[in-house]
């Protein structure tokens, strides 16, 4: 039967075998080589030798040859190239990298320092056997290699590669995850896993990050100093800025448990506390950029600490540890609120946006969250005091923004006190942790939709930039209001383009782009070729289909009980069937998924680690009333199922293996 076939392959389904496989886009092996040459210039002979790992030869010949590869998805690390037997005398070779078709240059790297270094090229002086580049000029994301000459001769090479060292906890397996994700639908399991493969191309070894020297060269880059702690830790972006970033890993944190739930997640929580002044300011850019001046990403530091304890760690020996840290922080940002109930803003650097003012609507939004989550952590340690202080102070901040912040005309929050914008940001943000207040959750959400395009969901305090990060948390949020159908529009919609984009990668996640859809920011003297094409902010998607569409989720820091409940299952544009699987360090490995086998007949499927306990929803159907629940071959009693207006609730179910079929009328 149909029904046995999927629970079988819900209920077998281990991260590293099954049909899912086909869509990881980590290599088998950390050496790779370019799978086609891409262009050619000037004048070479059988460039087509350098595709894969061989021993024939190419030439280059002439001043201005050139030969572009293309290694078929982002890479990272050592490249190397080893040069034939019959080059002149006197000869070198100029090597040139690029994420981007767009931004291919034999004269010139796309830049990974900042705007004042252009990156240029390496010169290799031709010498017999093979050139490795140095440690510091080791490069964090490239797709594209492009090799030239600058004088007459002949240059003969035999063999081009790189050796990836991203995530050097898994030693030579970089198919090694701990979490997969499967469909009936293709877009849907490709996202999920450049998603992953993003995160994991970002997790670097600790003494790799990206130089920030005050005095620096005009040109070139380096990658070699220490950005964490620990052997590797999760940065902003493989190629730039190679640097624990707090509001980043409000994304990636998440998609990083998912998918491989390494100590790279504490390793970076820990590394930002150890940046937190004597006053109690977390930064804004860890070490070695070592920027502060942030109210945001001060916050989202606070919810890096409940992230680690709810997903990475549990422990509360670890939480007691840097409770101080947090205590300190919400005690000197909470003397930013003044009469008007809500923050006002003096740290206004952010993502990237236009830089806060005024009393700010997603800050304050940030602040609601650092102290919702506080209260929580207070709890789990037995602080009463602090419990309450939190808790009574979000719900009065939440009252402020409600009152002081919202639009009744736009429907909309305001960005702040001061300009006219109504925030991509701060709408999704209100929405994402529920900071509106319940009447105004639907408006907002169709609100928003209002601002879509073909590329993407824009956003106005950014020039109308798109940005993949805030997309992300948007795309969520319209899921936890009860409006999966707008998600699933919006995922396609917005990560549809970012896939096919003319200067996409495939393989790894863009940061932003222009509004228009062109690979450029709107703001004056930003050089497109230092957008970053691999950044794990842009990977909401991979947690969105894991913890929303299938809809399984660890409850509590000790991960003992869970929750199955999927979303969307009946929306416009759903898929047929999904499922999907992870590892808790403290409870072990789940595995769930669900299957419309008919538009009257839904199969729900869970094993649940041993010593945990949890609930099933089954999905309510608008259009049709349940007729019969049933838990492993028997009728589920009316009595013991309750209903939440989304799902009807099966609760107190034990670990193990289960099957629920819901039959509608």
């Amino acid at each position: 039967m149909a029904e046995t076939s999927f629970a079988q392959s819900v209920l077998q389904a281990t991260p590293n075998e099954g049909p899912w496989e086909t869509y990881k886009i980590s290599p088998a092996s950390r050496t790779v080589y370019p799978t086609k040459v891409y262009s050619t210039e000037g004048v070479t002979e059988d460039a087509e030798n350098l595709v894969g790992n061989t021993d024939t030869v190419t030439y280059l010949k002439g001043q201005g040859a050139a030969i572009t590869l293309d290694f078929g998805f982002n890479t990272c690390g050592f490249f190397s190239v080893e040069f034939g037997d019959d080059s002149d005398e006197g000869q070198s070779v100029h090597l040139a990298f690029a994420e981007s078709n767009y931004f291919i240059d034999k004269d010139n790297a796309d830049r990974s320092m900042d705007f004042i270094i252009e990156d240029k090229t390496i010169e290799v002086p031709v010498s017999k056997g093979v050139y490795v580049c140095p440690f510091a000029q080791q490069r964090g994301a490239f797709k594209y290699m492009t090799i030239s000459t600058r004088k007459p001769g002949k240059v003969s090479l035999k063999k081009v590669s790189t050796k990836m060292n991203n995530m050097p906890s898994l030693g030579d397996n970089l198919r090694n995850y701990k979490g997969y994700f499967y469909s009936s639908d293709d877009f849907a399991n490709t996202i999920w896993y450049a998603g992953a493969y993003t995160v994991q191309l970002s997790i670097i070894p600790t003494d790799t990050g990206r130089r920030m020297d005050i005095v620096s060269p005009a040109t070139g880059w380096s990658n070699d100093v220490q950005c964490g702690f620990g052997p590797e830790v999760l940065v902003d972006g493989a190629r730039r800025d190679r640097t624990i970033w707090s509001g980043d890993r409000g994304i990636s944190q998440l998609t990083e448990f998912l998918s491989f739930n390494s100590e790279s997640s504490i390793d970076s929580t820990n590394w930002i506390l150890a940046h937190q002044t004597p006053e109690g300011r977390f930064p804004y850019a860890c070490e070695p950029i070592n920027r502060y001046n942030s109210d945001t990403y001060h916050l989202w530091t606070l919810k890096c600490i409940h992230s680690t304890v709810y997903y990475n760690s549990g422990s509360l020996s670890w939480l007691k540890r840097v409770w101080p840290r947090y205590t300190l922080a919400i005690e000197m940002i909470w003397k930013q609120v003044d009469e008007t109930g809500t923050l006002k803003i003096k740290g206004p650097l952010d993502w990237g946006r236009d830089v806060l003012v005024g009393h700010s609507t997603p800050c304050n939004c940030l602040l609601y969250m650092a102290l919702a989550d506080g209260a929580e952590l207070a709890v789990l340690l037995g602080d009463k005091e602090h419990a309450e202080e939190y808790a009574t102070k979000a719900n009065s901040l939440k009252e402020a923004i409600n009152s002081y912040l919202w639009d009744e005309e736009e429907g909309l929050f305001m960005d702040d006190d001061v300009s006219n914008i109504h925030s991509h940001d701060g709408n999704a943000l209100s929405l994402f942790y529920k900071v509106a207040t319940e009447e105004k959750l639907e408006r907002i959400s169709k609100n928003l939709t209002k601002r879509w395009t073909k590329y993407g969901a824009l956003a106005p305090e950014m020039q109308h930039a798109i940005s993949p990060f805030i997309g992300s948390l948007e795309l969520m949020s319209h899921t936890l209001v009860g409006h999966p159908e707008r998600s699933y529009e919006l995922f396609r919609t917005m990560w549809g383009y970012i896939w096919n984009a003319p200067y996409g990668v495939k393989s790894s996640l863009i940061e932003g782009y222009n509004g228009d859809g062109t690979c450029k920011y709107p703001f004056i003297g930003y050089d497109p070729a230092y957008i970053s094409h691999c950044h794990p902010w842009a990977s909401g998607p991979t947690i969105w289909l894991s913890n929303q569409i299938v809809g399984v989720n660890f409850l509590g820091n000790e991960h003992k009980e869970w929750s199955f409940a999927p979303e969307g299952v009946f929306a416009e544009n759903s898929v047929e069937f999904a499922q999907t699987g992870f590892v808790s360090k403290s409870s072990g490995y789940i595995t769930a998924g669900w299957k419309k086998h008919t538009s009257s007949l839904v199969q729900l499927v869970i094993k649940a680690p041993v010593g945990t306990s949890g609930v099933i929803g089954v999905p309510v159907k608008s259009d049709s009333k349940i007729f019969e629940i049933t838990l492993d071959g028997k009728t589920v009693a009316a009595g013991k199922i309750s209903e939440n207006g989304r799902h009807y609730l099966v609760e107190n179910i034990d670990s193990g293996d289960h099957v629920v079929i819901a039959k509608y009328d």
